[in-house]
């Protein structure tokens, strides 16, 4: 596996310019929701939808698989297909905080490994097949923000109002899971200091689970003033006040993060 360093801050601008072509001897792979090709090796995504159904597919079938702003769980489940066909992969590496906002009505694959030596902003659906690597935070921004990761997933910390779901481990400080619309699932392990919900739902595996700050809960919940109050107690001073607007304490998220 070779190591791509990759300078501009810009993930958009970067798989635009790279989707259609080969990267050193691994792939990038975008999913060409027009044309239902992948873009990697001579693979076409109808390949994959065959492996699926043990059978030839056709469009109609495509589209029941991958389409426009589809599922995450559609997502993790392609993801998984193409991860069966080991196809060549590379290590790419970002040298620096990463935007990622290209379109929101398409999704994008990523084939092998990505290391951010800075923050990922996400705006957009994002697969990778394989693992991501965050060495500073993760902002995943819903309801574009919808992120599928095959394989094991770090950050220093997770503030998610999108969708995410790893099929591996998860490794990451504070996880904070903002509104109903999606929601945080880990299929492995989940070590982490604290995860807060705010109406968001989160699913992991309680046995595999390390957490810091579980107090009586699992998950914290941000709407109870009960667990609000007992937050307020383990946390750095300033991070929570209490309201009286809302009669429980409010955390205050950035100053969170920043921790």
């Amino acid at each position: 596996m070779a190591t791509i360093s990759i300078t501009d801050d810009n993930l958009a601008e970067h798989l635009k310019a790279k989707s259609l072509e080969r990267i050193g001897e691994g792939a990038l792979a975008k999913a060409d929701l027009e044309n239902f090709t992948l873009q990697t090796a001579p693979i076409r995504i109808q390949s994959v939808a065959a492996i699926v159904s043990g059978k030839p597919a056709n469009t109609d079938e495509l589209r029941k698989l991958m389409h426009d702003n589809c599922h995450i769980m559609t997502m993790q489940g392609v993801g998984q297909v193409v991860k069966q066909l080991e196809l060549p992969s590379d290590l790419i590496v970002f040298e620096g905080d990463v935007r990622f906002a290209t379109d929101p009505d398409k999704v994008v694959c990523v084939v092998g490994d990505i290391t951010i030596r800075g923050n990922l902003a996400l705006a957009n659906p994002l697969l990778v097949v394989g693992s991501l690597t965050i060495e500073g935070s993760l902002a995943n921004r819903g309801p574009e923000g919808q992120l599928a990761v095959t394989g094991n997933l770090s950050a220093k910390h997770i503030d998610t109002s999108g969708g995410v779901i790893v099929a591996g481990d998860c490794l990451a400080g504070v996880i904070y899971a903002s509104y109903n619309d999606d929601s945080f699932e880990v299929l492995g392990a989940l070590e982490v200091e604290m995860v807060i919900s705010d109406e968001h739902a989160c699913y992991f595996s309680r046995e595999k689970a390390k957490i810091g700050h579980r107090g009586k809960y699992t998950v914290w919940n941000a709407r109870d003033a009960e667990d609000m109050a007992k937050l307020h107690a383990l946390l750095p001073e300033g991070v929570s006040e209490y309201s009286e607007d809302y009669g429980r304490h409010q955390i205050d998220r950035e100053k969170l993060l920043a921790q």
